[in-house]
């Protein structure tokens, strides 16, 4: 089948030395795509639509950057991070807090981690497209990758660890697609340390090389991937998590459990078939003359398996990862059409780039947050609250206790405010969080549970804060 057969050899259309063109095309888009992603991340913000996954990572990376391990007293007290998920890749975000500290830091490095990709696939798509004029597909397949469902989730869904993966990623495709086996190697394995799952995804490309002749490279690297995932899973993440387990192991379930899961995934409508269906129509479908998203069945069969909904959607960021690799193998198919063919592939690409663009997460969730009198509403409620306050989970449930709440606060860098949060009940943990770390994020704490309702806030009779229906706090000095 010549879908598994290598690729025509790149013909290099510099081999000696780049042109200008040559450099300032993936620059200029890599920028574009930064700076587009980091103002829509900056305005979500601003209005008060982030929530608790951007205040762990900014803990943990602001931890990092003090020269401790990644905690955050978000998930429970002094928790290291890597023993939830083990992802030493965020440490790469650490000297950015040296420059400044702030969790908006982390919204504009995870938007640069995506410019990166995005100039790394068009540098390599002027090199390997053939034929006249590969500026033109080659931003096209850049912007692509900045549009593509998957990415647009990951960028509108505050901070996650994968987000930094992108640009590791991206160099290991280009060093594939231009087999340059020993780069190729090492960036997969910088790959591994993105995420737990991801050598799921390493172990795809190490199948897909086997199938593309180099059998060797192929079943080892593969090999070391599945070798290294059991060793995160079984000892490094245990080791490192305060339950000594990793605590995800109980959404997998035995053998009737995962069947369930399965033909919940498949059958449910708008789950993993539409989220494939989804991401192959934002390639014009010229990503399956590829063999490379052969690569995403491990991880796609890991999905599959899995007891929580939210993992097989279009939503959220799990699906950025993959929307690199089709990204790639769009350029890997565009490749393999004759001239008059490619011509065709060209114009559905750019009708599923528009589409994407049109219809995508950001648009969505841009105007989720048009709503000024919600935003006044959210900032009143947090101005009653006083700036050395620590905040104290809300729950509908009556049987929050003591233990639910959060232990005497204690200052942190810069006068933020700092402390613990144990034992809270599902009704707090899910949308108050309870706590936050800087004061500038302070929507988890704000939010009521009957999300979009607005927040209210009210005072006593001689004008001192008191708490409301979606905000609570106590004195420093409280016990209690």
């Amino acid at each position: 089948m010549d879908l598994l057969l290598p690729s025509p050899a790149p013909a290099l259309r510099h081999p000696t030395s780049p042109g200008p063109r040559d450099v300032w095309c993936p620059v200029l888009v890599g920028l574009l795509v930064a700076a587009g992603h980091a103002a829509v991340s900056l305005r979500i913000y601003s209005h008060l639509g982030c929530g608790m996954d951007l205040a762990i990572f900014d803990q943990g990376v602001r931890s990092l950057s003090q020269g401790h391990w990644p905690t955050s007293a978000m998930k429970s007290a002094g928790m290291n991070l890597c023993g939830d998920h083990f992802h030493p890749v965020i440490v790469l975000a650490a000297p950015l807090y040296w420059l400044w500290d702030d969790p908006r830091m982390l919204l504009i490095a995870q938007a640069m981690a995506l410019g990166v990709g995005c100039a790394v696939l068009v540098r390599t798509a002027q090199r390997l497209v053939p034929g006249r004029g590969p500026v033109p597909v080659a931003v096209l397949l850049g912007l692509g990758l900045a549009a593509a469902p998957g990415t647009q989730w990951a960028m509108v869904f505050d901070v996650h660890e994968v987000a930094f993966g992108v640009p590791l990623l991206a160099l290991s495709l280009a060093a594939l697609r231009e087999e340059r086996w020993c780069a190729f190697t090492a960036w997969s394995l910088a790959v591994l340390l993105v995420k737990e799952d991801a050598g799921l995804l390493v172990a795809g490309l190490g199948g897909v090389v086997f199938l593309m002749g180099r059998r060797r490279l192929g079943a080892t690297l593969a090999a070391v991937a599945m070798a290294w995932t059991g060793l995160v899973l079984v000892v490094i993440i245990p080791a490192l998590s305060p339950t000594g387990q990793w605590l995800y192991r109980g959404a997998v379930g035995g053998p009737r459990a995962s069947l369930h899961h399965v033909s919940q995934a498949l059958l449910s409508p708008g789950l993993l078939t539409g989220t494939v269906a989804v991401m192959l129509l934002a390639t014009g479908l010229v990503a399956l003359r590829s063999p490379l998203p052969l690569a995403l069945l491990p991880s796609l069969a890991a999905r599959l398996i899995s007891g929580n909904p939210a993992y097989w959607g279009i939503t959220y960021h799990y699906n950025l990862l993959p929307s690199v690799v089709l990204a790639f193998a769009t350029l890997d198919g565009m490749r393999r059409f004759a001239p008059r063919a490619r011509q065709r592939a060209t114009a559905l690409l750019v009708m599923a780039v528009m589409c994407s663009a049109r219809y995508g997460a950001v648009g969505l969730r841009l105007r989720d947050h048009v709503d000024p009198g919600r935003v006044d509403a959210a900032r009143e409620a947090l101005g009653v609250v006083p700036p050395a306050a620590r905040w104290r989970p809300m729950s509908s449930s009556p049987r929050t206790s003591p233990e639910s709440i959060p232990q005497p606060n204690r200052s942190g860098p810069r006068g933020r405010p700092e402390g613990r949060t144990t034992g809270m009940t599902s009704a707090a943990r899910w949308r108050h969080a309870g706590w936050c770390s800087t004061g500038t994020l302070p929507v988890m704490a704000a939010r009521s549970t009957g999300y979009p309702r607005p927040w209210t806030t009210s005072t006593a009779r001689d004008g001192a804060p008191s708490t409301t229906g979606t905000v609570s706090w106590c004195s420093p000095a409280d016990r209690l």
